[in-house]
């Protein structure tokens, strides 16, 4: 099943993010104007929803999707109100970024996800946080705030200024890899917290690794594993520094659309109304973001991650002309979810613009009696 899923690897652009900061709202987030109105009796939508985060200026849309799932269960085995749940309950979006590709050993080992790469597959994220390993470092232990330096966005939506800067500082901290990758520290017992590297880090992160787990990240050989060894704290290996999936064994993962005959708008938003009607909320990747007059797909490129919790019918004064609308939750900051009717988007525009591509939907159900949690 998780090779069936790699065809929907998103991809990470700069232009993505850029056509979704301030001043712009590009297609297909469209939301409706004074003129419509909601159908009555169609609305349906999920309470109890984390919530908004924002993804600043890294490429892990995918990993917010999947923490936001991974979240509004978390809630719900505690029984507490997501938008205020405590930081230390929930699973670290950052951290999430690991399961966004292929496993290097045992699909169900956490030792097996050791990279911290932009671009990543949603799905696979989804399905291997939750009923696969069944853990994620929390919010309070690797907060997103970790990997930025010069500056972080909280609830407004990033400007083009804004996200250059963090742009750029991803950038120093591939620069700063590249020149000390493989470096032998100088001494074994020499006072290593002075050496260069250690400082230069330290003007690049918000991350404090001891020097001696700098040195072991820049022995990495890439650059996903050394963010990964160097950023997240060594503390979040420990129980109490993780956010635990309690339905572990007793969800299933699925994914839609899975034969080519489901890869239409009928029968995919079938798929996200029984969802939404069962109460769980639905990953929905692929999505080409892009402004007017810009053309989506060409080639093999993929696109953003949302999360989808609520369906509801628009309709003009006339009753006449109606249109699917749905709810979501999107990474760009709570700026941007007020600014576009609070996620409620067209269905049509959003949904095309996946090009209705093999498993753009995933999600989470719990086992039938009898039925075997996904694995």
């Amino acid at each position: 099943m998780m090779k069936a899923l790699l065809h929907a690897f998103c991809s990470w652009a700069v232009g993505a993010l850029l056509a979704g900061s301030a001043h712009a709202t590009p297609w297909p987030f469209l939301v409706f104007d004074e003129n419509f109105h909601v159908q009555e009796g169609s609305e349906i939508q999920i309470e109890n929803m984390p919530r908004t985060t924002n993804q600043q200026g890294f490429g892990n849309c995918f990993a917010h999707s999947a923490a936001m799932i991974f979240n509004f269960y978390a809630c719900r085995s505690l029984g507490i109100d997501c938008p205020s749940a405590p930081m230390d309950q929930l699973a670290s979006s950052l951290d999430m970024t690991r399961f966004g590709s292929m496993p290097e050993g045992e699909p169900n080992y956490l030792s097996s996800y050791s990279r911290i790469d932009e671009g990543g597959s949603g799905a696979l994220a989804l399905h291997i946080s939750t009923v696969l390993v069944g853990t994620v470092a929390s919010e309070a232990c690797f907060p997103s705030q970790t990997l930025y330096k010069d500056m972080v966005a909280t609830d407004q939506t990033l400007t083009r200024d804004q996200l250059l800067v963090q742009r750029n500082n991803l950038e120093r901290l591939k620069a700063f890899y590249e020149v000390y990758q493989g470096i032998v520290p100088p001494c074994a017992d020499c006072a290593l917290e002075g050496a260069d590297p250690v400082l230069e880090f330290s003007q690049l992160s918000n991350a404090r690794p001891s020097a001696e787990q700098l040195y072991r990240a820049l022995g990495e050989a890439s650059f996903g594993a050394f963010l990964e060894r160097a950023i997240a704290p060594e503390a979040c290996n420990e129980t109490e520094g993780r956010a635990h999936f309690e339905f572990k064994d007793s969800m299933v993962f699925k994914f839609y659309p899975r034969v080519e005959k489901q890869q239409n708008y009928a029968s995919v938003m079938a798929a996200i109304k029984m969802s939404i009607r069962a109460n769980n909320p639905v990953l929905l990747q692929n999505v080409c973001v892009k402004e007017e007059g810009e053309t989506c797909w060409k080639g093999d490129e993929n696109g953003h991650s949302v999360v989808i919790y609520g369906y509801r019918r628009m309709c003009a004064d006339d009753e006449i002309e109606c249109y699917d609308a749905v709810r979501i939750k999107n990474s760009w900051g709570e700026q941007w979810q007020r600014e576009h009717d609070d996620g409620w988007v067209a269905a049509g525009e959003l949904l095309d613009s996946t090009g209705y591509r093999k498993g753009i939907l995933s999600w989470l159900e719990f086992a039938a009696k009898g039925q075997r949690a996904s694995r």
